[in-house]
């Protein structure tokens, strides 16, 4: 036990020093053990979101860092319905490269559909989704894809940057709510 909150604890068995006419197979003097969700995180309820699994490789699954913003698809006409938008100070979700923004699927799982390419260069507080599922974003970010972009942005569907929205210099400050 430590005090470290994970999601799965692995620990490694070996076989060595055999007595009494007993012999260990080299290739099978190792194994590991793992214990399935071990000290699980603070308010940790649904095992079946974000689980540690093959669509979510590395040892904790979700954001490298903090998030800020959460917007949900809710209209059932829409492809993405069920999904999720978030936003905030993360560079990687589950592993996947995705700076300040990402999709995520109904299982927690990102949706490799929506690429922002680079991303926001800067912090990312605020999202909306429009009725036609184009995604507004704001923050204290200068660029979103390399393109200036002060503090707010428009998305379209699949993550690219939107040209037609354009706000000139953007806004001075963050942008907390949309």
């Amino acid at each position: 036990d430590d005090p470290l909150v994970e999601l799965h604890e692995v620990i490694v068995l070996e076989l060595f020093d055999a007595r009494g006419g007993a012999t260990i197979n080299a290739s099978r003097s190792t194994m590991s053990l793992t214990i399935l969700y071990d000290d699980q995180a603070a308010g940790t309820a649904d095992r079946f979101y974000n689980y540690f699994a093959e669509p979510n490789p590395g040892t904790n699954p979700g954001a490298n860092n903090t998030v800020h913003s959460v917007a949900l698809y809710l209209n059932p006409l829409s492809p993405h319905y069920g999904k999720a938008l978030i936003g905030g100070d993360f560079l990687g979700v589950n592993a996947v490269v995705r700076n300040r923004i990402a999709r995520l699927d109904f299982f927690g799982s990102v949706d490799t559909t929506f690429n922002p390419g680079t991303g926001a260069d800067g912090s990312v507080s605020a999202l909306a989704i429009q009725p036609d599922d184009k995604i507004l974003v704001g923050g204290s970010f200068s660029s979103i894809n390399n393109l200036p972009r002060g503090g707010i942005a428009r998305l379209n569907q699949n993550g690219s940057l939107d040209a037609g929205f354009a706000v000139g210099a953007g806004v001075v400050g963050t942008v907390y709510a949309i």
